[in-house]
């Protein structure tokens, strides 16, 4: 049988999760201690599938927190690029 964990964390329970703090009023822009927000994680993890929903569900008014830049200079583009995530 499945491990909840695993079904917890899977991608699409990742999207409804994401989608439903989005809906609760969760700021995405909001930074950990490293500069990064969601959208560097969901990049770095090169989850590009995850992160494509996600992008079309916030719409063109959010894109500005593409241009975020983590601690050591990065933004969300750059990782995407890093990880061939598109092309």
């Amino acid at each position: 049988k499945g491990n909840v964990s695993n079904d917890i964390f899977s991608p699409l329970n990742q999207n409804q999760l994401l989608k439903k703090l989005y809906e609760l009023g969760l700021n995405f822009s909001k930074i950990d201690f490293t500069g990064k927000t969601a959208f560097h994680l969901l990049a770095i993890e090169n989850n590009f599938v995850d992160f494509k929903q996600f992008l079309d569900f916030l719409g063109k008014n959010n894109l500005e927190i593409l241009n975020l830049q983590d601690n050591k200079g990065n933004t969300v583009l750059h990782y995407l690029v890093q990880n061939n995530s598109i092309g």
